[in-house]
Order: structure tokens, then sequence, then C-alpha cells
């Protein structure tokens, strides 16, 4: 496990997370950040506020119910691993479509606070334990669409983020 990963069972062990799906919202009120939802640009994700302490998420609140957990999720990773840089300053996330015609960095992997945010939000989201505890005695196929849908489903966070995750917890060698 990396830092990201080390930051995110960090807190669902603090707060004795064993069911999923997730509580995001309750995580993220535990941890002193208020969320707001507001209807926002369409290229917006979210944002993240941090002034003395007191924290404001704001989620797109047109966006889809699985987009805004993982939105949220993603802004607890800027605040737990990135508080300095934020302290002050209003950080805004784009959607990856917009990230890409922007400048395409984050898309390429050169934004390393935005992929750690990212790898924060899927470790919370879908912790490793519980997904493997979910996927027990199970034959695990990445490219299994309905298989990947119903643990999506489960765990409320979208196909693509589901699929990365089993990716990297079943395939991928961290070691290297």
């Amino acid at each position: 496990m990396k830092g990201p990963e080390i930051h995110a069972n960090n807190i669902i062990q603090k707060f004795k997370i064993n069911t999923v799906p997730v509580d995001i919202e309750a995580i993220a009120k535990k941890l002193g950040a208020k969320v707001i939802y507001s209807p926002l640009d369409d290229s917006h994700c979210g944002m993240i506020y941090m002034q003395d302490n007191k924290v404001v998420i704001g989620v797109n609140s047109l966006h889809p119910e699985n987009r805004q957990r993982f939105t949220i999720a993603h802004e607890l990773g800027h605040f737990v691993m990135h508080k300095k840089q934020i302290e002050g300053n209003i950080h805004v996330d784009q959607t990856f479509s917009e990230k890409l015609n922007r400048d395409g960095k984050s898309t390429l992997g050169e934004d390393l606070k935005e992929i750690q945010a990212n790898r924060f939000a899927a470790e919370i989201l879908i912790p490793t334990k519980l997904l493997i505890k979910e996927t027990k005695n199970k034959r695990i196929d990445i490219e299994d669409d309905d298989f990947i849908q119903k643990l999506a489903d489960k765990f409320q966070v979208s196909s693509q983020s589901m699929s990365i995750k089993l990716f990297n917890t079943f395939y991928y060698d961290y070691q290297k």
C-alpha cells in the first residue's frame, strides 16, 4: 500500500468502517468538513476551501450521485494530504474532459496531488479489505461488465472506479 491508501485506511480504521457502501458524508462530518451541494458548471466536479481549520467541500449537485460521492472523497483526500497547499485557497476540481482540454497534466499522470486525491478516494470508497471480502471465492474478471457493475452498485461507485480498483487490487504488482 502507498501513501494515499495508507491515509484512507487510517480513517477507515479510526471510524471502524466495515460495511459498504461507505458513508462518505458521515466521514466528512467526523473530519470537520461541511459538505454543500450546489449546481455548478458541468465542467466542475467540486471544490474545497479551508480557512482557520474550517473546511467546506462544494459538490456539483447536477452530477450523478456516484460522481458526487467520489468528489467528496477526492476533496477529503486533498484535505487530509494537502492541507498546507489548500489553506486559505479555493481548490476547484474539474471533470476529466475539462482537464484534458485544459492542459492534460492530470490525465497524463503528471499532476501528483490530483492522482493522490483520486487514489485516496478510491481506497476510502472501495476499501481493499472490504473488496477482498466481497469477492472472496469469486472469479475476478475485469472484463466482465455485469460483475463489475454489481460490485460498483454495492459500493455505490462508478463502474470505471470499480474496474480500476479491481485491476490495481488483483492484477497490478505494487512491489515493483
